[in-house]
């Protein structure tokens, strides 16, 4: 079938995908953050699928859940994303809000049809899934608003390390300006991403 290429997710595709909930939109901007090799994986991968498994992996990360952090190390990637998978896509269904005019842009967003997963891994680069391995087994950032950010240094006695200023969000944390935020940064990391994709 040769290679194909989706659209660049909007802000408001975004949010439906999301549908506005708070922690699922901050739990995949930060997962998207941390793991910069999902970019490698994407050509083979669903919106969804994205969505649900930087979500979904970065909270298990950020409660220290054993159950899924025990996958990381040495397990087939098929494995990983199945495991992330068992809690990431009921969050994702629990909110997930398509509008009628979204259809669409969603469906070119998810050509796989959920379908061949094992599959379409095998597809991506090994030094990719290694990044990805590493990079899963990392600790998470702490994120803070920029008014925050100096009150959190000086918790830590000055260590900044993965302390980030989230300087995407206003300096003062709003209400109703905080979810729209995190989905226009969303957009734009997933923007940058490859668009490319291959059905076989």
């Amino acid at each position: 079938m040769g290679k194909e290429k989706r659209p660049k997710p909007t802000i408001s595709l975004i949010s439906d995908v999301c549908g506005k909930n708070h922690i699922l939109t901050e739990s995949l901007h930060h997962g998207l953050a941390e793991l910069n090799a999902l970019a490698e994986f994407y050509p083979w991968l669903n919106l969804d699928e994205l969505v649900a498994f930087a979500a979904s992996s970065w909270k298990a990360r950020s409660k220290n859940d054993q159950n899924v952090l025990s996958v990381f190390g040495n397990h087939a990637v098929y494995d990983i994303f199945s495991s992330v998978f068992r809690i990431g896509f009921p969050w994702l269904y629990k909110y997930r809000r398509i509008s009628e005019k979204k259809k669409q842009q969603y469906e070119k967003l998810n050509p796989f049809n959920n379908e061949n997963l094992q599959v379409r891994l095998q597809q991506v680069d090994s030094v990719a899934i290694e990044q990805l391995r590493h990079q899963l087994q990392e600790p998470v950032s702490e994120y803070v608003f920029e008014c925050q950010y100096e009150e959190a240094k000086k918790k830590r006695r000055g260590d900044n390390h993965r302390l980030v200023n989230m300087d995407f969000q206003l300096a003062y944390p709003r209400k109703g300006k905080i979810v729209p935020a995190y989905a226009k940064e969303i957009a734009k990391i997933i923007s940058t991403f490859p668009q490319e994709y291959d059905l076989g």
